[in-house]
């Protein structure tokens, strides 16, 4: 059962692998990125419980209202939340994320490293019709999180590449957002125990999985280096250098400037230069008279 429990997450890793076309990644980086995933199961349970100790007095059990708070605050954001943790302390300086569908890549893997844990978790003592039933729902369901993270997470890095801070805090923002309520409203809807949003879940697993899908083969067939646009100087070699931007250039040559103008070597260099050009302007006239 155990080997069971990894196959869904190891088959959806050689997929997204394989869509990343440009640039492969560091087979270290990817494997660092599942166990990472497969780790942050352990603090993110341990905020669940916490949180859930510490909202269970104020609320009533069996509501809509509780239910929802449960699945897309307790379970969703803090899972998301340490996922996304993990993705950036691993990869935000990493020079290997140069391209923008690598977000996507280091994403995915995070998070099917949380849903592998979690799976063996889950079927440990389980049974086999319980182990098809994740590795067609959950397990894939974690990894369209990671899509939309992912996503979003390469937008933010681009952004902060061109010197876009703006921009890079709402992608951050929507690599947390977007994720935490696709996961909040599957656990909500399966959570409900209702006919109707069971209904609703199928119709709403369908649509993403088309979508996500979908978004992975646009950004993959659409890739692009985080970098372009840029000038061409770069600080450091290797793959991925970091380059500078186009206002990181204009603060040095500001700063070139400044130093010249400051410069007394500068100056009397140039004043003897001018002298210079002025006594050959005269010999020439010199020597045009006596010819």
């Amino acid at each position: 059962m155990f080997y069971l429990a990894l196959l869904p997450a190891i088959l959806l890793i050689a997929y997204i692998c394989k869509k990343d076309k440009i640039e492969k990644e560091p087979a270290g980086l990817l494997v660092s990125l599942f166990f990472l995933g497969g780790v942050m199961i352990v603090p993110a349970g341990f905020l669940e419980m916490l949180t859930a100790q510490f909202l269970e007095p104020y609320l009533i059990r069996g509501t809509y209202l509780m239910i929802a708070l449960e699945n897309f605050l307790l379970v969703a954001l803090i899972e998301e939340g340490f996922k996304l943790i993990a993705l950036k302390l691993r990869t935000w300086r990493d020079p290997a994320f140069n391209y923008l569908f690598d977000g996507v890549v280091y994403a995915v893997i995070v998070s099917l490293g949380f849903a592998a844990v979690e799976n063996v978790l889950y079927l440990t003592g389980g049974t086999f019709g319980l182990a098809v039933m994740r590795g067609l729902l959950s397990v894939p369901g974690h990894a369209i999180d990671g899509v939309f993270m992912g996503a979003c997470y390469g937008l933010a890095k681009e952004s902060e590449v061109h010197g876009n801070n703006a921009g890079k805090a709402g992608h951050m923002f929507l690599a947390l957002l977007v994720p935490t309520l696709v996961h909040g409203f599957y656990d909500f809807c399966l959570s409900t125990e209702n006919d109707t949003f069971f209904l609703i879940f199928i119709v709403f697993e369908i649509v993403v999985t088309i979508y996500a899908v979908c978004k992975v083969n646009r950004l993959s067939r659409n890739d692009r280096s985080l970098y372009a646009g840029v000038d061409s100087l770069t600080y450091g070699n290797g793959r991925g250098g970091r380059m500078a931007s186009s206002s990181e250039n204009r603060a040095a040559a500001e700063s070139e400037s400044r130093e010249t103008q400051a410069s007394p070597y500068t100056s009397v260099h140039s004043f003897e230069v001018g002298k210079k050009n002025v006594e050959n302007m005269f010999e020439v006239g010199r020597g045009r008279r006596r010819r």
